[in-house]
């Protein structure tokens, strides 16, 4: 027998044993997160957690491994991987008594732990920031992190995470938005402005230093930088549909003293929300506030109620498709809209991709009397969306 064949009587690990071994391990991950999290509450006041979760909710692979033809279960599970990994190398030095990282870093070997470790945790937040939701970190991280900045001062994963985990701090030491900007604009440009070329790993990096450059930019309205750091970001990622949503909201934002040019940049964010859904998947997290964008463009900006109605029920059909892991959707222009949507619903035919014009003849759906389509071509069209909600669908 060759030394690379399993034989399977002698008990050769399967991938199943390596899943079973993964989901044992990060079952005993979560009584020292719960112990985390009470350490951190008593000792500063505050739970830690990623850019101020409010509810963490722990998320199991096995629940992302149950949607193996969605793109976003596929990312939010490289992510967990990377996380998990990054989380695995910490855990050898957590003292269970008090959830605290015991190492001095005198030695090259925890040095080079930890480096490991940070390197994961940087990949697994530029992936998908919301999964650090299933892996508190304990309080003395930020100390662990300006150790190890002290003795690799150029390191980006270090940097990175270093930047990332100001919300570990508790209220009153946390950085303003204002100090978040500048720290973040400090290093993204140190990155930039490197000796040698960037290599796919330190690209990354920058790539997610510009998103959550656009993000602060956008909630501090700042929209031209915001939009500035948005495109920033695609051009170093042109598949990131998170930045091209960006892009997209941020000219809904932009306030011009001309109507004509305030009417064409409106013009501009319905052609790139209407790329984005044309290119995301209809699981992607922003898939159902990208209609609900549209809708209250359309409705406050172009005038056109019909529309608006149509994209809002999309936005309202997408949110049925949603995983089951990702929060509700509470935008503004959905709640703003609410109202509205109510009102008129009942002017237009129910199928969001009917063409034809308001003040149709309608005809109510005879199981749940709440629909109503102008033909039985429409109602079949939109069954597929209307029957999980339909009163006569088992």
């Amino acid at each position: 027998m060759f030394e690379d064949e399993i034989d399977s009587e002698s008990g050769g690990t399967t991938q199943e044993d390596e899943l079973q071994d993964r989901d044992s391990i990060f079952a005993s991950f979560v009584s020292v997160f719960k112990q985390i999290q009470r350490e951190n509450i008593e000792t500063a006041g505050y739970v830690s957690g990623d850019l101020r979760i409010k509810n963490p909710k722990i998320i199991e692979p096995r629940v992302l491994e149950a949607y193996p033809n969605s793109p976003t279960a596929a990312r939010y599970l490289q992510a967990w991987r990377h996380v998990f990994q990054g989380t695995d190398i910490i855990m050898r030095y957590i003292d269970p008594a008090n959830a605290r990282i015991q190492t001095s870093l005198l030695n090259d070997d925890d040095r080079d732990n930890f480096l490991e470790a940070f390197h994961h945790l940087a990949e697994g937040a530029v992936t998908e920031a919301a999964i650090f939701q299933s892996f508190p970190m304990p309080g003395d991280i930020p100390d662990i992190l300006a150790r190890m900045i002290d003795i690799y001062p150029d390191d980006p994963s270090c940097l990175f995470m270093q930047l990332f985990c100001t919300d570990f701090h508790p209220p009153g030491e946390s950085a303003t938005d204002g100090e978040q900007i500048v720290a973040r604009e400090k290093l993204a440009h140190k990155i930039q402005n490197s000796s040698s070329p960037l290599n796919k790993y330190e690209e990354r990096i920058l790539g997610g230093l510009y998103y959550v450059l656009g993000a602060l930019y956008k909630v501090t309205f700042q929209p031209h930088r915001a939009l500035d750091s948005f495109q920033k970001c695609f051009a170093l990622d042109p598949s990131s549909h998170a930045a091209l949503y960006g892009i997209a909201v941020q000219y809904m934002d932009i306030e011009e003293t001309e109507e004509a040019s305030a009417i064409q940049s409106r013009k501009k964010a319905v052609a790139l929300l209407e790329e984005f859904i044309s290119k995301a998947p209809p699981c992607d997290r922003q898939y159902p506030n990208a209609h609900y964008q549209l809708a209250l463009i359309y409705h406050v900006h172009l005038k056109n109620n019909q529309k608006c109605i149509q994209h809002y029920q999309k936005g309202i059909d997408s949110e049925s498709k949603r995983l089951p892991f990702l929060p509700p959707v509470d935008i503004q222009a959905k709640r703003l809209l609410a109202p509205m949507y109510r009102l008129f619903r009942s002017k237009y035919c129910y199928n969001p991709d009917c063409a034809v014009a308001e003040d149709a003849p309608l005809k109510k759906c005879t199981t749940c009397k709440a629909a109503s389509y102008c033909s039985q071509d429409c109602q079949r069209a939109h069954w597929r969306m209307h029957k999980g909600i339909c009163s006569g669908h088992s």
